[in-house]
């Protein structure tokens, strides 16, 4: 039988270790932990989910390997290795993903507030300088560390060196200063981390595989760190089993949006790294970085610009994604859309969420969908991403489900993607709802305006409600005028635009719409009534946003719109002056507004009325898809 992707799914064998193929879920935090810090059920899960999805390798992100110290990012919620109490749920892990026929992997890392030199870093306290026996016991930490792993039954483990963590910075010129044998010329800066890596080996014996992280250089903006990569590799190279090539040194802004490309980011950020520093050494080589389709990572391969690929949000969205590859199942693909609200909450909230998909980190607890005990007439009032959603879970459950939608396509906000380049990834994901609306036989009638009438008239035994939002127009003298027209409406391919465009709004949604803008050539400008931009975004989006916005886009903030003319628009500043600025066309963004009229009508309608989305209140792609999937749950 001919394989869909030949390279992806071809085995490769490392010591005497085989991988089933080449796709690596790559190292993501956990962050659900006992009180102590040990690994339990929900992290378990999570991870095992990526297993049984087909990935090759599963890797646990960032954990520490000296847990007993205080915390250089004051996160301090890290999974704990140095505690022999953990053991028994360690061993559980490991044998949780290799049933599955994974290897089972931990990142090894080390977060405390000492580095080679003093530094004063973006966020936490400020590096202090290693001495000589702190750096012994660090190493011993790591070589500890890794000897609990291989006791509890991991085949594999992961130093990471990338992203300006500890080893990174030893070898850093900028970051190392020191004037002893550590610091100064190249083989005194590998000094440290060639220690590491060695103390590392000798705790594992050859019979365990050991990975090493490391963010990749370009040859031609970085010709010096690429050969000083090069000949770091070459001095560890008969130590560890592969390379993982990332990128970014820090916490810097750049340097966070290029460890974690977003939507805004190109695709496949790391391949030119990887695919360079594979003609230069002989140990096999991982790439991870915005690699979220079987068919780059098939390319990527073909090409021999890796041995590996390694995906971290694309299996938090669908972890079936490998076996959904190899079975020639793509369009069953829940595509990650690279909003890195997965990250985000984690660090705000602790557990790890997912947009597209609402099981993600809750695993454990929702556990599979599985049928309904009696088989119900459900209507959905509303095709957006939320009426979708519950349509697909309460289909796949066995209700027989009825989807009105007002407009002639199924979409609903999320329309705004077709035309948007920005965009696409979300448009993937609206695609994706639609297929599923229409694999899982849902009864969909187009162009109806559901009323109360027609609602009741199909007898339903449930109705979920998902008739969405609908933008805010602000009391704005002018706000009428026939330049004026909302944020949606200027994503359709019949929006008149002039070239001169002014955004009141400067949320999210107006940003992404001022980027839209700028696409199509025009002169644009952002009015924001508050202090900053994107106050509603996720610090690594608000970070892609700005930096896309310097180019070339004008931003107000600290402004209040008091009129709008047919020649442009009037704002007062912060400092009190007003300024008149010309514009053909003007777009509000000023936030949305519940459809609860809608709500209020159908409440009556059958015995069970659930609304979903943004008819509860103005929200997310996430409250959306959550919202609905919970809703269909519940029936």
């Amino acid at each position: 039988m001919l394989k869909t992707y030949p390279h992806l799914f071809s085995p490769f064998k490392i010591r005497n270790f085989t991988f089933k193929n080449r796709l690596i879920s790559a190292p993501i935090g956990a962050w659900v932990f006992s009180p102590r810090n040990f690994i339990f059920d929900y992290a378990i899960s999570m991870y095992e989910q990526k297993a049984l999805g087909g990935a090759a390798a599963v890797t646990v992100g960032h954990t520490e390997v000296n847990a007993e110290e205080d915390d250089a990012d004051n996160f301090g919620l890290y999974f704990n290795l140095r505690n022999r109490q953990g053991t028994a749920a360690l061993s559980e892990f490991a044998a949780a993903i290799q049933q599955h026929g994974a290897h089972a992997s931990v990142q090894l890392n080390y977060d405390g507030n000492f580095g080679p030199s003093y530094h004063v870093q973006e966020r936490g306290p400020a590096i202090q300088e290693m001495n000589e026996e702190k750096m012994m016991k660090t190493i011993r930490q790591y070589a500890d560390s890794a000897k609990r792993l291989k006791q509890s039954g991991f085949n594999m483990c992961m130093i990471h060196g990338a992203h300006g963590w500890l080893p990174m910075r030893f070898l850093s010129s900028d970051l190392n200063k020191r004037t002893d044998k550590y610091g100064g010329s190249l083989e005194n800066r590998m000094r440290f981390p060639v220690m590491l890596v060695n103390a590392v080996r000798e705790a594992i014996g050859d019979d365990m595989m050991l990975e090493y992280r490391i963010s990749g250089y370009d040859t031609e903006t970085e010709p010096e760190l690429f050969e000083e990569s090069v000949a770091f590799i070459k001095a560890i190279e008969n130590k560890v089993d592969l390379i993982h090539v990332s990128s970014g040194a820090g916490a810097a802004a750049g340097s966070m949006l290029h460890t974690f490309p977003t939507y805004l980011s190109p695709r496949g950020t790391n391949i030119h790294l990887s695919a360079a520093l594979k003609k230069r050494v002989k140990v096999p080589i991982i790439v991870v970085g915005a690699i979220t389709e079987p068919a780059m990572a098939e390319q990527i391969l073909a090409e021999g610009k890796a041995d590996f690929v390694a995906m971290a949000r694309a299996l938090i969205a669908d972890p079936e994604l490998p076996n959904k590859a190899r079975r020639g199942q793509d369009e069953d693909i829940l595509p990650c859309i690279g909003c890195y609200n997965c990250l985000e909450k984690m660090h705000e909230r602790h557990y790890l969420g997912c947009t597209v998909n609402p099981r993600s980190g809750r695993e454990h607890r929702i556990g599979e969908i599985t049928p309904a005990k009696i088989s119900k007439k459900v209507t959905v009032v509303g095709g957006g991403p939320a009426g979708m959603q519950a349509a697909i879970i309460a289909a796949e459950r066995g209700h027989k489900v009825i989807l009105y939608e007002k407009s002639d396509a199924l979409g609903g906000i999320l329309r705004i993607t077709d035309n948007d380049p920005v965009k696409y990834l979300l448009k993937k994901y609206k695609d994706y709802l639609i297929r599923q609306v229409t694999k899982h036989a849902v009864d969909v009638r187009l162009s109806v305006n559901a009323s109360p009438e027609i609602v009741e008239s199909d007898v339903p035994d449930v109705v979920i409600l998902a008739s969405g939002s609908n933008h805010f127009i602000p009391n704005i003298p002018g706000v009428n005028g026939k330049n004026v027209i909302t944020a949606i409406e200027a994503h359709k391919p019949d929006a008149r635009l002039g070239k001169r465009v002014v955004i009141i709004g400067g949320n999210l949604g107006g940003c992404d719409t001022a980027l839209y803008m700028k696409y199509l050539g025009k002169e644009v400008t952002v009015v924001e009534m508050t202090d900053r931009l994107c106050a509603d975004a996720n610090n690594i989006i608000k970070m892609g946003i700005e930096a896309r916005l310097d180019s070339g886009i004008r931003c107000f903030t600290s402004a209040k719109c008091t009129g709008i003319s047919e020649n442009g628009v009037r704002v007062i500043l912060k400092n009190g002056k007003t300024e008149d600025i010309p514009a053909d066309s003007v777009i509000l963004a000023v936030g949305m507004r519940s459809t609860t009229d809608t709500v209020e009508s159908m409440l009556n309608c059958a015995v069970d009325v659930i609304p979903v989305g943004d008819c509860i209140r103005p929200g997310t792609v996430l409250e959306a898809s959550r919202t609905g999937y919970y809703a269909a749950l519940d029936i």
